[in-house]
C-alpha cells in the first residue's frame, strides 16, 4: 500500500513499535490516498491516489471524506468476496511478503465486523468527479434560458445598472447557500440522499423532513418551469420576426409541448445517473456552443441601426436596434427607463417592487446551483468535490450573467423600445436562431433531468427512512425491493406523475417567483442549520471548510427571508405554512433515528443554561412548590400491566408539572453483567412510558440491597435544583420486592433527609371505571347533589401505631404532614379524570358534640384562606369517649372558651394564618390521648375510615414516625397494613416543610 503514513499506521494498529516500514514517505500526515477497491480484473487490489478518476483531480488531493462504501443503488457489479488474505491475521512486519501473499492493512486484520467497518472506511463512496458530478449538474440550469431568453428582457425593464446590482445580490446568496453546503458536506461521510441527506443529518428528522417535501416542490417547480420554457422558446421560434411583436403565450400548446418533453425526460432518467452524466456533458457542450454562439453574434456582427440619436418607428424589428458594440447604445440602456407598452407580461416593473419581480426572474436561474449537491451518493470525494464544483459553477454563473449583461447593453440602442420587451433579442441577433433553440432546449431538457432524478432520490430516502408512517416498507414490501423494474423506479414514476398534474400552472414568467422563493427558503435553512451548530458549540462540529463564521450564517439565514416577503408576501406565509405544519407532523410520525438531531442538542443547550441558573439559588419557599416525584419500584417493567399500573399512573397524575423519575434496581454486584442488565431494564421502562405516554425519565442503579439502592437514587437524581423533591414508594410484597426491616429502614432514611415521602398500598384497587359510574349511579339512588362525586378524603388527624416513634407533642410532626396531604389531594383534583369524577373532602375528629359547628366553620375560614375548595366533615366522638361521663358546660378546649366570631373579615393577622391543626380540637391533653391506649386509638380510627370508605376513591393520611430500633420494624409494617387492609386506596404522606403558601 501506498501513501500510508507509517507512525498513523501504527496507532490505528495499536503497536507503537511496528507498523508499514514498507511503505512510501508520507505526502500528508493523513490517511487519504490509500483506499482499497474492487478492481474488475483482479477482485481485490491495491492503489494509491485517484489515479482511476476520469475526469483527472490530482492524486493526493485535500479530501477526507473518501473513505465512505459506494452506495448500494449505484453499483454496477455485485460486491464480490475478499480473498482469504484479507480476512487472514498479518503481524506488521517491517519486509512485504513476497510472491502471491498480498500485503494486508492493520485496519483489515481482525474479526469479520471489524474488517467490514474498515473496507467501508477504506473504499471510496461514488466514481463522478468534481466536473461531471457537481460542476455540470448546478450550471446546466444557470447558463441557460433566463441568460439566453429573459436577460434582455430584464436589461429593457431595469436598465443595466440594476441589473448588475441583480447580479450582485445574486452572487450574494449564492455565496451563502455555497457557504452553508461547504461547511455541513465537509463535516462528515456523505451518503445519498442529496440536499435532504443534509438537512435531515445535520437538523434531524422533523426539520429534515419538512425542508424534505419543500425541496421536492422546489424541484417539481424547477422542472414544469424549465418544461414551459421550452414551450416559449418554440412558440417564439416558429412566431418569427414577421409575425405579431406582442408576445401572446399559448397555454393550451404549452401544456402539449411540455407533456412530450416530460415524457422524453422521463425515459432518458431512467438510464441512471452515471450514465446520464455523460448525457449532460452533450447537453452542457450544446448549451456553451450557443451561449458562445449568442455573445459571438453580439460583439461580431455588423450593426443595422441607422437611426442616429432618435427612436427607430413603431414598426422596426428586433434587428433594427442591433448596432453593435458601441458606447452610445450602452449609454442608453443605463438607467431605467419609463416603459412604453410592450411589456409582455402587462406588469409595472417600476420602482422597487417591479425590481423584486425582475430580480425572481434573474433569481430562478441559479435554483440549480442547489443541483449540485444531489448526487452526495454518486460523487467521489464529496467533501471536498462539492464545495469545490458549486463555488465554480456559482462563479461561471454571475460571470456569464455579468457578461451577457454586458454584451447586450452596448450592443442594443434603446432596449426599452425593442418589440415584446426584447425577449427574442438573443434569437434575433444570433447568426442561427436554431443554434440558440438547440442550446436552449438541451439546457432545459438536462435541467429537467436533474430535478426530476432528485425528486425521486428524495422520495426514496425520505420513505426508507420511515418519516410516512402509512407508506412504509414494513407495510409496502415493494418500497425496499428492487426484484422489478416497477419496484426500483417507482420513485422515478411517482416524480414524473407529480411533474406532469404542475404542468398545467402556466407560463414560466408566473413559475419563476415560486421558483426563486422555494431556492431563497432552502438558502435560509441551510444557513440557519449552520447557524444552530455553531450556537450549540458541538464538539463533532469541525468542518474542512472554514470560510464563515455565526455573523456570516446569521446574514445568510436572515437576508433571503427578507427578500421573500417583497416578492411574493401571499406566496411567502404559505411556503411557511406548509413548512411548520410539516413540521409538527413529522414531530409526531418520525421514528427514533440514530443519525441525531439537532433539536436534542439545541434542548440540552438551553436545559443546562437554565439550570446552571436555577442553581444559583435554593428554593425555600413554597409558593411554587410542586411534587416532583421519584418513584422506586423493583418490579421488572415487562411484566407490569393492568391495575399494577395504577401507582404509575397515579404519580404521573400527580406530579402537576413537576419531575416524574421512576427509579429501579439491578440487585447485583458492580459488573458486566449487572450493567448489561441494567441498559435493558432502562430501556424496557423507556418502552413502558412510551406505550403509557407518561411524561417520565427512567434511571436504573446497580446495587446489592434496596435500601442502598434508594439511598443511591434519592441522592444522586437529578441536576443542582432540578431534582426530585418527594419519594413515593409502593407497599412491600407482592408490589415492591423487599423485606420489611429493609422497607423500615428507607423511611427511617428519608425521614432524616429533605424529601417528602408518600407510602402507597392498595392502588390496585383504584378502578376508573367504578369511579366514572359512581355518579351515575347515585343519581338513580336520588343522592343530594353534593354526594354525587366519590372522595379524596384527607383524615386530618394523628396517626400513631404502636411500634411508632413518640416524640414530644403527638401533633409535632403531624401538622406539614397533614397540610401536604390537603395539597396533594386538590393537586390531583385539579387533573382532567379527577377534575370531573371526584371531589376533596377533609375529615376531622373532635372530642364533644357541640365543637362539630365551630371546627367546620374554622375548617371552611382556613379553606377560604389557602384558596381551594372541599367539604369538611367534623366527626364526634363523645358518644365513644364520655358515654358514660357527665358532659360538662364548657369544652376544655381553650380556644371555644372565647367568643368566637365567624367572619372573617374581623379575625386577626394571626389568627387567619394559623392552620386549624396548630391549635387542633384534639390537643395532647384531650380524652383521645389521655383515655385510649395506641391501640384503642388506632381501632376507633380504623373504623371510623371503615364507616365513610364506600364513596372514596384515595384515603391521605399522614404517616406517623417509624421506630427507631431494628427489631420493631416489622410490628411497624404489620400494624399500618392492619389498619389499612380493609381501607380503599390509601397514601400515607410524610413532610418537613410546609407546601402550603398562602401570602400573595
Amino acid at each position: 500500500l501506498r501513501g500510508i503514513d507509517p507512525p498513523f499506521a501504527r496507532r490505528m494498529n495499536g503497536d507503537e513499535e511496528t507498523g508499514l516500514a514498507a511503505a512510501s514517505p508520507p505526502r500528508h500526515n493523513r490517511l487519504a490516498s490509500a483506499v482499497v477497491s474492487l478492481d474488475d480484473t483482479t477482485g481485490w487490489a491495491a492503489r494509491g491516489g485517484d489515479q482511476g478518476d476520469d475526469e483527472g483531480e490530482k492524486e493526493g488531493s485535500p479530501d477526507d471524506d473518501a473513505f465512505d462504501p459506494e452506495p448500494s443503488h449505484s453499483r454496477a457489479p455485485p460486491r464480490r468476496t475478499p480473498p482469504s488474505y484479507l480476512s487472514s491475521t498479518h503481524s506488521s512486519s517491517s519486509q512485504l511478503p513476497s510472491g502471491d501473499e498480498r500485503p494486508t492493512h492493520p485496519l483489515l486484520v481482525g474479526d469479520a465486523a471489524t474488517r467490514n467497518c474498515c473496507e467501508s472506511f477504506l473504499r471510496p463512496q461514488g466514481k463522478l468527479g468534481t466536473f461531471r458530478g457537481v460542476y455540470i449538474p448546478a450550471t446546466i440550469g444557470i447558463i441557460g434560458p433566463t441568460l439566453l431568453l429573459r436577460m434582455a428582457y430584464v436589461l429593457a425593464e431595469a436598465g443595466f445598472l440594476l441589473t448588475m446590482l441583480m447580479i450582485l445580490f445574486v452572487a450574494l446568496i449564492a455565496a451563502m447557500l455555497v457557504s452553508g453546503v461547504s461547511a455541513i458536506v465537509t463535516n462528515g461521510a456523505m451518503r445519498p440522499g442529496g440536499p435532504y441527506f443534509l438537512i435531515s443529518r445535520t437538523l434531524g428528522p422533523e426539520l429534515g423532513g419538512a425542508i424534505g417535501l419543500l425541496l421536492l416542490l422546489e424541484h417539481i417547480i424547477a422542472s414544469v418551469y424549465f418544461l414551459a420554457t421550452i414551450a416559449e422558446v418554440l412558440f417564439l421560434l416558429n412566431r418569427g420576426s414577421s409575425q405579431e411583436k406582442e408576445l401572446d403565450y399559448q397555454y393550451s400548446q404549452a401544456i402539449v409541448v411540455s407533456t412530450i418533453f416530460l415524457l422524453v425526460a422521463f425515459i432518458l432518467s431512467l438510464v441512471g445517473i452515471r450514465r446520464y452524466s455523460t448525457i449532460s456533458l452533450v447537453f452542457f457542450t450544446v448549451k456553451m456552443s450557443a451561449v458562445a454562439v449568442a455573445m459571438g453574434s453580439f460583439l461580431l456582427r455588423p450593426g443595422e441601426s441607422n437611426f442616429g440619436a432618435g427612436n427607430p418607428p413603431a414598426n422596426a424589428s428586433v434587428t433594427a436596434f442591433f448596432t453593435g458594440p458601441s458606447s452610445e447604445s450602452f449609454n442608453t440602456n443605463l438607467f431605467q427607463h419609463a416603459h412604453q407598452g410592450n411589456d409582455p407580461v402587462g406588469e409595472d416593473n417600476s420602482g422597487v417592487q417591479g425590481f423584486l419581480n425582475l430580480f425572481s426572474i434573474v433569481f430562478a436561474a441559479f435554483s440549480g446551483l442547489s443541483c449540485g449537491a444531489n448526487l452526495t451518493g454518486d460523487v467521489k470525494r464529496a467533501g471536498y468535490a462539492i464545495p469545490k464544483g458549486m463555488a465554480w459553477a456559482s462563479l461561471t454563473g454571475v460571470g456569464l450573467f455579468a457578461a451577457m449583461a454586458i454584451v447586450i447593453s452596448s450592443s442594443m440602442y434603446k432596449l426599452y423600445l425593442v418589440p415584446s420587451g426584447a425577449v427574442d433579442a438573443v434569437m434575433q441577433i444570433s447568426i442561427s436562431s436554431w443554434i440558440i433553440v438547440i442550446g436552449m432546449v438541451a439546457c432545459c431538457m438536462g435541467t429537467t433531468i436533474v430535478h426530476m432524478m432528485a425528486a425521486a432520490t428524495m422520495v426514496r430516502f425520505m420513505v426508507a427512512d420511515r418519516l410516512f408512517p402509512y407508506f412504509t416498507p414494513k407495510r409496502f414490501p415493494a418500497l425496499d425491493s428492487s426484484a422489478s423494474w416497477l419496484e426500483r423506479e417507482w420513485p422515478l414514476i411517482f416524480s414524473w406523475v407529480l411533474i406532469q398534474c404542475t404542468i398545467f400552472a402556466g407560463s414560466p414568467d408566473k413559475v419563476a417567483p415560486l421558483l426563486s422563493l422555494t431556492y431563497l427558503f432552502f438558502t435560509s435553512v441551510m444557513n440557519a442549520a449552520l447557524l444552530l451548530l455553531i450556537l450549540i458549540g458541538a464538539p463533532s462540529f469541525r468542518p474542512r471548510f472554514r470560510l464563515f463564521n455565526r455573523y456570516s450564517a446569521a446574514f445568510g439565514m436572515v437576508l433571503p427571508l427578507a427578500a421573500m416577503f417583497p416578492i411574493n408576501a401571499k406566496f411567502t406565509l404559505v411556503l411557511i405554512g406548509i413548512f411548520l405544519g410539516c413540521l409538527i407532523f413529522f414531530s409526531f410520525t418520525s421514528p427514533p433515528v440514530d443519525f441525531g438531531d439537532i433539536s436534542q442538542a439545541i434542548m440540552f443547550h438551553q436545559v443546562r443554561k437554565y439550570l446552571l441558573r436555577l442553581g444559583k439559588k435554593k428554593w425555600r419557599s413554597a409558593k411554587f412548590w410542586r411534587p416532583s416525584l421519584l418513584l422506586f419500584e423493583t418490579r421488572d417493567p415487562l411484566s407490569i400491566e393492568g391495575k399494577d399500573l395504577n401507582l404509575i399512573r397515579f404519580a404521573n397524575t400527580l406530579k402537576k408539572g413537576g419531575l416524574f423519575v421512576i427509579a429501579s434496581v439491578v440487585k447485583d454486584g458492580y459488573n458486566s453483567t449487572a450493567l448489561a442488565n441494567r441498559e435493558s431494564t432502562v430501556d424496557a421502562w423507556l418502552t413502558l412510558i412510551q406505550n403509557e405516554r407518561l411524561k417520565a425519565l427512567p434511571v436504573c442503579t446497580v446495587s446489592a440491597t434496596v435500601r442502598e439502592a434508594v439511598r443511591q437514587s434519592a441522592m444522586l437524581t437529578g441536576l443542582g435544583n432540578m431534582k426530585p423533591n418527594t419519594l413515593v414508594l409502593n407497599w412491600p410484597g407482592r408490589c415492591l420486592d423487599v423485606s420489611k426491616a429493609d422497607y423500615v429502614s428507607v423511611l427511617r432514611d428519608t425521614f432524616m433527609s429533605d424529601l417528602h415521602l408518600l407510602a402507597c398500598r392498595n392502588l390496585e384497587k383504584i378502578d376508573t371505571e367504578e369511579i366514572t359510574l359512581y355518579e351515575d349511579w347515585m343519581q338513580v339512588h336520588s343522592a343530594p347533589q353534593q354526594e354525587l362525586k366519590m372522595t379524596l378524603d384527607v383524615w386530618a388527624v394523628p396517626l400513631v401505631v404502636p411500634a411508632s416513634q413518640e416524640v414530644g407533642s403527638v401533633w409535632a410532626d403531624y401538622e406539614a404532614s397533614v397540610n401536604m396531604c390537603i395539597q396533594l389531594a386538590n393537586t390531583l383534583r385539579l387533573k382532567g379524570f379527577w377534575k370531573r369524577y371526584t371531589r376533596m373532602r377533609i375529615l376531622v375528629l373532635v372530642e364533644y358534640d357541640r365543637e362539630v359547628v365551630l371546627e367546620e366553620t374554622r375548617w371552611e375560614l382556613y379553606l377560604t384562606h389557602v384558596r381551594m375548595t372541599a367539604q369538611v366533615e367534623v366527626i364526634s366522638l363523645e358518644n365513644i369517649l364520655h358515654k358514660d361521663e357527665a358532659r360538662t358546660a364548657q369544652s376544655s378546649f381553650p380556644f371555644y372558651s372565647q367568643p368566637f366570631n365567624l367572619r372573617p373579615a374581623v379575625q386577626d393577622d394571626e389568627t387567619q394564618q394559623q392552620t386549624p391543626y396548630s391549635r387542633p380540637a384534639l390537643a395532647d391533653d384531650s380524652a383521645f390521648f389521655t383515655k385510649l391506649t395506641v391501640v384503642q386509638r388506632v381501632e376507633l380510627l380504623q373504623e371510623q375510615v371503615q364507616a365513610r370508605s364506600a364513596g372514596c376513591a384515595v384515603c391521605f393520611f399522614p404517616l406517623c414516625p417509624p421506630p427507631r430500633t431494628q427489631s420493631a420494624s416489622e410490628d411497624y409494617i404489620d400494624q399500618l397494613s392492619a389498619f389499612s387492609d380493609n381501607t380503599p386506596p390509601v397514601v400515607f404522606a410524610h413532610s418537613k416543610i410546609n407546601v402550603i403558601f398562602t401570602d400573595l
